[in-house]
């Protein structure tokens, strides 16, 4: 069985299933500043809707990020420790996958997927998806470049975009935006199905959050994130 578990926004998303990717049991928790408080207590509610125990728990699924830094790390830290003392399957999945993964069996040919996740910068989380494919890896944007990007697209494809609820502003009111009050469980869960199948496991002592950008106390050591947040060419550097 798996389980899997994302602290990536505002909500807790987890999830209970088979490696053949079948969801037995999901909850979304709204963990506020509790989290690494009630994390546990969050698992054990959905293995009780499972009605399994932890035992019976043979891979664990986390998800990476990018979102909220303290969110990430507190879920991946959990399940990196989880991994180690108990040696089950670990395995980390990017969160923009997952949104992607919830629109892909319904897109046409040739459309683009672009999820997005908010960041705490005036900014947003993205990566681009087409046909199915990662072929732009989680980055940051400000809405101006979202929307540059959004025209570059549109010369060539079509254009879904898909997150939570209402991050977009109106300049994106043209475009399909595909909302979703947390993230997908069920994508979740058939995308660890996937890395297990074929075999994709994370090491439980060097796996780390997906940081597009470095957390905030680190940012003045990145010449290029400094850049961008002031509207200047990161070519300078």
């Amino acid at each position: 069985m798996i389980l899997c578990c994302d602290t990536s926004t505002a909500n807790s998303v987890f999830a209970v299933g088979r490696p053949d990717g079948t969801l037995v049991a999901s909850s979304t928790v709204f963990h506020g500043h509790n989290l690494s408080v009630r994390l546990f207590s969050d698992l054990d509610v959905v293995l009780a809707k499972a009605d399994i125990e932890f035992d019976q728990i043979d891979t664990l699924a986390v998800g990476l990020g990018p979102g909220s830094f303290t969110g990430v790390r507190v879920a991946v830290t959990t399940f990196r420790t989880l991994a180690q003392a108990t040696g089950k399957r670990l395995i980390g999945i990017d969160t923009l996958s997952i949104f992607a993964h919830a629109l892909a069996g319904s897109a046409a040919k040739n459309s683009a997927i672009i999820p997005v996740m908010q960041s705490r910068r005036g900014e947003v989380y993205a990566a681009v998806f087409v046909d199915g494919r990662e072929e732009r890896a989680p980055f940051a944007a400000t809405f101006a470049e979202l929307e540059a990007l959004l025209n570059d697209m549109r010369n060539r494809c079509d254009v879904v975009f898909t997150g939570i609820d209402g991050l977009l502003p109106d300049q994106f009111s043209s475009v399909t935006y595909v909302s979703a009050p947390a993230v997908p469980a069920e994508s979740f869960l058939r995308l660890a199905a996937e890395a297990l199948a074929a075999g994709r496991f994370a090491n439980p002592f060097s796996l780390n959050p997906l940081y597009v950008v470095p957390p905030a106390v680190n940012q003045h050591k990145d010449p290029r994130t400094a850049l961008r947040l002031a509207g200047l060419p990161q070519e300078r550097v």
